[in-house]
């Protein structure tokens, strides 16, 4: 089997299965690099059973193989799965590095921008990780995660209330449905004093959603 026809069938896969496969067809793509492996040895293909490895979460053997086509190509793509290998491992310094490195190669991708922020939040450096937040913001107006993750920082560790409900606010253009930050818009409004637009808003989820405030109701008193 030639390299084309591994690609082939790999591609099947994903599209298949809406780049989610089972755990049984990604040993399926291993095997079909394994294969193609034997052929010759390509970086194309040791990165498209790394990647295999690290859906799987075989990550030692996912960074064995990137490992290897790093040093023979070390491209954006490497270097994001290796920021994410590291970054699940909570090896932070490490996931820096790599995920660095990527924006050398792509510094417009706001996914990494967004990685970048979250590792700084975890280390508590929350200067930093606004800085990158606002970066993924920019870059990508319409992607919920980094105003979330905004959101909290302005909110818990520099009681910028104001600023906090603005990104809720961009939280909710993006997906209005969202009952969990519509309620923190309610009560940060109220907590704010703005006592008729919290009141408006209450009234308006309560409306909209009776049966999940009756369920988070009843959620939080079998709690007590």
């Amino acid at each position: 089997m030639n390299k084309k026809e591994i690609f082939s069938q790999i591609e099947k896969i994903y599209n298949s299965r809406k780049n989610k496969p089972t755990l049984q067809e990604l040993d399926t793509i291993i095997k079909l690099c394994n294969l193609g492996l034997k052929e010759t040895i390509d970086e194309e293909i040791i990165f498209e059973r790394g990647f295999a490895f690290k859906k799987k979460g075989n990550l030692e053997s996912a960074l064995r193989d990137l490992k290897n086509v790093i040093n023979l190509d070390p491209n954006a793509s490497i270097n994001h799965e290796m920021g994410e290998i590291y970054h699940q491992q909570k090896e932070y310094e490490k996931a820096l590095e790599f995920y660095k490195k990527e924006l050398e190669y792509n510094p417009e991708s706001s996914v990494t921008y967004f990685q970048i922020g979250e590792i700084y939040a975890a280390q508590k450096n929350f200067e930093k990780s606004l800085k990158y937040l606002e970066m993924a913001i920019l870059l990508a107006p319409n992607q919920i995660e980094p105003y979330i993750s905004r959101s909290s920082i302005l909110y818990y560790e520099f009681n910028k209330k104001e600023e906090s409900l603005n990104d809720i606010n961009a939280i909710l253009r993006i997906d209005p449905t969202n009952l969990t930050y519509q309620i923190s818009k309610a009560c940060l409004l109220l907590e704010l004093g703005k006592q008729k637009e919290g009141a408006l808003e209450t009234k308006k989820i309560i409306q909209e959603n009776p049966e999940q405030i009756i369920e988070i109701f009843f959620g939080q008193f079998n709690k007590q």
